[in-house]
């Protein structure tokens, strides 16, 4: 196969689509044990899953809007095994956005600041801030289905 055969199959695959089961097979086994408990609590609480080519999104959906509220990255992705919170979505699509992504905050002592929200590294996180973060995104997902 030519060089440009062999480029163009790599934007294909990167532009694919993931699913669960790919996804889970580019994780460590500590994160994939992480990433299934979010991923069960999604379930647990009606979130929109939505696949990307490196990641996964977690989604509340209210009055037609999806609100993006956590983003979770596999290996493939540059950010290696990383989850964020990305606020946007939250600010420009509900009334009270800025009082609820203010709900993040309280994470920042485990979180790092980037610019639309907040990176978690989770091969560092422990079990009290794995609960906490579980809070504030129920908290979230309270204020954002309440929001009228």
């Amino acid at each position: 196969m030519g060089q440009a055969a062999e480029a163009q199959m790599r934007k294909f695959v990167s532009n694919q689509k993931l699913d669960e089961t790919t996804f889970f097979e580019h994780l460590d086994e500590d994160e994939a044990v992480f990433y299934r408990k979010i991923l069960d609590y999604a379930q647990d609480n009606q979130l929109l899953i939505k696949w990307g080519s490196k990641s996964f999104s977690l989604n509340v959906v209210n009055d037609g809007n999806n609100m993006n509220i956590l983003r979770g990255f596999c290996n493939l992705s540059a950010y290696g095994q990383t989850l964020f919170v990305t606020v946007g979505s939250i600010k420009s699509k509900v009334h009270n956005g800025e009082l609820i992504v203010n709900e993040y905050s309280i994470l920042k002592d485990f979180a790092t600041k980037i610019s639309d929200g907040y990176g978690f590294n989770i091969k560092e996180m422990d079990d009290e801030q794995t609960d906490r973060l579980y809070e504030v995104l129920s908290r979230v997902i309270e204020s954002i289905e309440s929001d009228v």
